[in-house]
C-alpha cells in the first residue's frame, strides 16, 4: 500500500481526524501530524491526547507531530504550514490535508498553504457538519513553486514599497528583465506592481511573502 502523510486541522473533538484516519486506514511508514493553535488550548489537547492514544494502540512505530500554527497571522501561519507540507513531501508519501476540524483560520492558512505547495497528488478533503458525508480534491499542482531564478531574486529583495529601478539594483538586475520579472510575478498574484506619478512601485503580496517565509528567504 501507498504511504501517506496526514495532516490534520485539530479543534476541540477527535471525531473528524478519526474519521479521515479511519477512512484511508493507517499503517507502519505512515505519519500523522497534527495542525493546532500555537497557544495552548484545553479542549485541543484534550482531543490531540485522546487520538494521539489512538494511533499509539494502532501502532506504536507512526511518528505523530504537532505542528504549532501561529493562527492569528494568515502569512506565518500558511508559512508555517506550508515548510511542513513540503519537508513532508521530500519522503515520496502520498499527502492528505483534512480541514475538517478547527478553527477557520487555521482551515484558510492550511488550504493557503496545500494550495501553494504544488505537491503532485495532494488530497484535501472536507467533511460535512453532520458528519455524513465528506468531498476530496486532488491537487495538481498549482505551479507557484516553479519560479525562475531572477523573479525569486526579486522577491528575495523586495522590503516594503520599492520603485521599479531601486529594486533592480537591489537584485543586480538590468532594469528590462526586472520588469519582465515583475509583470510574470505580479500575474501570478505574489507581488503587486502599481504606478505612483512617473514611477512603478513593488511590493510583496500575503501570498508572495508566504512563499518567501516558507522558504526561508525571509524569517518565518
Amino acid at each position: 500500500m501507498e504511504l501517506k502523510a496526514f495532516f490534520i486541522t485539530l479543534g476541540w473533538t477527535e471525531t473528524p481526524g478519526l474519521a479521515s484516519i479511519t477512512k484511508h486506514g493507517l499503517q507502519e511508514g505512515d505519519e500523522v501530524h497534527f495542525l493546532v493553535p500555537s497557544w495552548e488550548d484545553r479542549g485541543v489537547a484534550d482531543a490531540l491526547s485522546s487520538l494521539k492514544a489512538l494511533i499509539e494502540r494502532i501502532s506504536p512505530k507512526i511518528p505523530v507531530e504537532e505542528v504549532r500554527v501561529p493562527v492569528d497571522s494568515f502569512e506565518e501561519g500558511a508559512a508555517r504550514i506550508l515548510a511542513a507540507l513540503l519537508k513532508a513531501s521530500a519522503g515520496g508519501k502520498k499527502l492528505i490535508v483534512n480541514l475538517s476540524g478547527g478553527m477557520r483560520a487555521l482551515i484558510v492558512e492550511a488550504l493557503t498553504a496545500a494550495m501553494l505547495s504544488g505537491v503532485e497528488g495532494l488530497v484535501v478533503e472536507v467533511g460535512a457538519e453532520d458528519r455524513r458525508f465528506s468531498v476530496e480534491a486532488t491537487l495538481n499542482a498549482w505551479r507557484g513553486m516553479a519560479i525562475e531564478g531572477a523573479q525569486w531574486r526579486l522577491m528575495k529583495a523586495l522590503e516594503g514599497k520599492l520603485a521599479l529601478s531601486e529594486l533592480a539594483g537591489r537584485a543586480g538586475l538590468p532594469l528590462s528583465t526586472a520588469y519582465r520579472s515583475t509583470m510574470a510575478l505580479a500575474k501570478m498574484g505574489l507581488v503587486k506592481a502599481e504606478k505612483e506619478g512617473r514611477k512603478r512601485l513593488v511590493s510583496l503580496t500575503p501570498i508572495g511573502r508566504v512563499l518567501l517565509m516558507a522558504r526561508g528567504l525571509k524569517g518565518a
